[in-house]
């Protein structure tokens, strides 16, 4: 065990979901092999992922119902503890929203991996990746999963 090298990350719901997707095109091939490599990286103890009560949700509501039911049992085997929204995540969420104009389920996602003391953000969402500068205000990098 490494334990004082152990990163702190948050994966968004579309980078839990990136190898569950059609593989379409070269985006999505390359994207659902870090994903996978990044979830191989917890076993040897190089990252700690927190997961969340959003997370759960927005799960949820995938569509179909095999993938909702595979994407929420990796996020339950894999990730090392799950996050409540509190009163300080909301505040949070609606402070990114303004200033980093990202929706409301990004922000509190955003929020959530922020106040949990995570180093990385990982999604491979493009208006997230896009405000990339701004979120870094808030101590956090936002990566896709090919930078890690």
């Amino acid at each position: 065990m490494r334990g004082e090298s152990i990163r702190r990350i948050y994966l968004d719901t579309c980078a839990w979901c990136r190898p569950f997707d059609a593989p379409s095109n070269p985006r999505i091939l390359q994207e659902s092999d870090a994903v996978a490599q990044i979830l191989r990286k917890v076993d040897v103890w190089d990252f700690e992922i927190i997961g969340s009560s959003v997370l759960l949700a927005e799960i949820s509501m995938i569509t179909p119902k095999i993938k909702e039911e595979t994407v929420l049992a990796l996020v339950r085997y894999v990730a090392n503890s799950f996050a409540d929204i509190t009163d300080d995540i909301e505040k949070l969420a609606a402070e990114l929203m303004k200033t980093c104009a990202v929706d409301a389920m990004d922000a509190l996602h955003i929020a959530v991996a922020i106040e949990n003391k995570a180093e990385l953000f990982i999604t491979t969402d493009d208006i997230i990746l896009n405000n990339a500068n701004c979120i870094s205000r808030y101590n956090i990098t936002v990566k896709n999963p090919c930078e890690v």
